[in-house]
């Protein structure tokens, strides 16, 4: 009688991670993961076979038998949070920076304490250890950020029933405090650019760019504001732009200098075609007709987008050229609108302008914006920053006239 032909090992071995693993499709997106499943060939064997159709219908995984409060794998915690905020994206609640921020800390704790660790068998010795090996690569700013998306990431799986009871961090997995934040602070330098310079890096400018670095320091733009500024928002006629904050959504309305509306029409005059029909209203193009701070997601989508921003390259370019090597990025122009601007001693016009939204308990009382008159209160004092020979508007006249 012939014997039976034994079944081949449905897994194969990853020689790089010593982990059998499979691809599965996933019925639900159409798309193949490569799925691991331990080290030990006997119980990885029996976590696909115990998995296998959970992943294949979309499932997040688990280890084998996994029931809801049960040990989870840090892999398995990990993914789930990224899972979620890959939708949090989708739905715009998030960016896409932040989102990478949190995968690339992802990376970094699976790297540091693998990826079938369980998270209950973390203690707070392991974390002790590696925020010590994190602060050795990290000032107190980054490292204080890492932090918090990690005990954001552990508090998610609590909530999420992943884990049965909150990760113990202990005492030593805290943020750097107040001090030591200010202290680094003070030794990396101040982020101000003086009049003088920002006069020089105009002069080095073409069009667009010196259009955007004066709506940096008229208006407190950055990048993504500028990349993102619409033609509809602009009213060169009586000179306003009006443009809430693309990061927060929060309403903005800022009055136009002189020199910011003739720069404006100088860079709309030479503007190239839109290559992409969606960005056919961009106030800003390059050369190539794409915007200057361009997001190009990865075919995988739970890995991070590409995120392109020539504006701060080439601001940085003609900085360096220049020879302002401690001067600041175009993100501080942000911060030079409003330490500049608050010597006009308005705070919420100041606020106003920035995009900040007043979360304190007043703020909740106040039911519409600064006028007219105090936001340009603010703004001509910073142009009479900027351009000490420029005179004030007699009032009632019309800006950019």
């Amino acid at each position: 009688m012939a014997k039976k032909k034994a079944k081949a090992f449905p897994l194969t071995l990853h020689r790089g991670s010593g982990q059998w693993c499979k691809k599965l499709k996933v019925l639900t997106t159409g798309k193949w993961r490569i799925c691991y499943f331990g080290q030990d060939r006997q119980k990885a064997l029996e976590r696909y076979l115990a998995e296998k159709d959970g992943i294949q219908a979309g499932q997040v995984r688990g280890p084998a038998g996994a029931t809801s409060g049960s040990s989870a794998s840090l892999a398995m915690v990990l993914n789930a949070f990224l899972e979620s905020k890959r939708r949090k994206v989708d739905s715009g609640d998030i960016g896409e920076r932040q989102w990478k921020e949190y995968y690339e800390t992802a990376v970094r704790l699976r790297d540091h304490f693998g990826r079938d660790r369980l998270v209950e068998t973390l203690t707070s010795t392991d974390f002790g250890v590696y925020r010590a090996a994190l602060a050795k690569k990290r000032g107190p700013v980054a490292l204080a950020n890492e932090i918090q998306r990690v005990r954001t990431m552990m508090k998610y799986a609590v909530t999420s029933k992943l884990i049965a009871k909150p990760v113990d961090f202990g005492d030593e997995f805290n943020k750097p405090d107040a001090k030591r934040i200010q202290k680094a602070r003070n030794e990396s330098g101040s982020r101000m650019i003086e009049a003088e310079n920002i006069r020089r890096i105009l002069a080095k400018c073409g069009p667009q760019l010196k259009a955007m670095v004066l709506l940096g320091i008229n208006a407190g733009y950055g990048q993504t504001d500028c990349s993102s500024l619409p033609l509809s928002a602009l009213d060169l006629v009586n000179g306003w732009v009006t443009f809430p904050r693309p990061k927060t959504h929060v309403p903005r309305r800022c009055p136009l200098w002189d020199e910011t509306i003739a720069a404006l029409k100088e860079a709309i005059a030479c503007r190239p075609e839109a290559k992409d029909p969606a960005d056919a209203d961009a106030v800003f193009l390059t050369q190539r007709g794409v915007r200057w701070v361009r997001v190009q997601a990865n075919d995988d989508p739970m890995k991070p987008a590409t995120v392109t921003d020539s504006i701060a390259t080439e601001f940085t370019k003609r900085r360096r050229a220049l020879g302002l090597t401690n001067a600041g990025s175009f993100y501080a122009l942000r911060h030079v609108h409003r330490t500049i601007g608050d010597e006009a001693n308005d705070r919420a016009a100041s606020d106003y302008l920035m995009g900040h939204r007043d979360s304190s308990v007043a703020g909740r009382y106040i039911e519409r914006p600064p006028s007219d008159a105090r936001l340009r209160a603010v703004t001509d004092h910073i142009r009479e920053w900027l351009f000490p020979q420029s005179r004030p508007r007699p009032k009632g006249t019309v800006q950019g006239s």
